[in-house]
């Protein structure tokens, strides 16, 4: 079965560029959606691995080996870029990069396509769909 890989922080984080709280998990809920809408295609985050050992083997190993990954960088978290340069060097193909609106992006990666969507606070998870999840996969 074609797995996703999605890089990303877990939970309610605070951008501290911009001071934003945003909930992460409810963006992964839409992009899960958007995955699961590809007919035979799985998809993970770091949080739902159930094995044992360390961390950062079963991190390389799904960076490696995933058919996709999906990047969220909304919050500037030095892990999920840290992991995105790690899958450039990997696999430089089949990686989708998107982020919240409102991030300032670091030089480093201003020259790749990331797909904004609008991360709406009061709204569902499925309602921010419609913002990115059809163009980006």
């Amino acid at each position: 079965m074609p797995t996703c890989f999605v890089i990303q922080g877990f939970g309610r984080k605070t951008d501290f560029a911009s001071g934003r709280t945003l909930d992460l998990d409810a963006s992964y809920a839409v992009i899960k959606e958007a995955v699961k809408a590809v007919p035979g295609f799985s998809c993970v985050r770091a949080d739902e691995i159930e094995q044992s050992g360390h961390i950062e083997k079963l991190m390389y190993e799904r960076l490696l080996g995933a058919d996709l990954v999906i990047a969220d960088l909304s919050t500037s978290n030095v892990n999920a870029f840290y992991e995105l340069g790690v899958r450039f060097a990997l696999r430089p193909r089949a990686t989708i990069v998107v982020a919240e609106d409102k991030i300032t992006f670091p030089f480093d990666v201003n020259h790749i396509p990331i797909h904004t969507y609008k991360h709406l606070e009061s709204e569902s998870a499925t309602e921010c769909a419609d913002e990115w999840s059809a163009a980006a996969i």
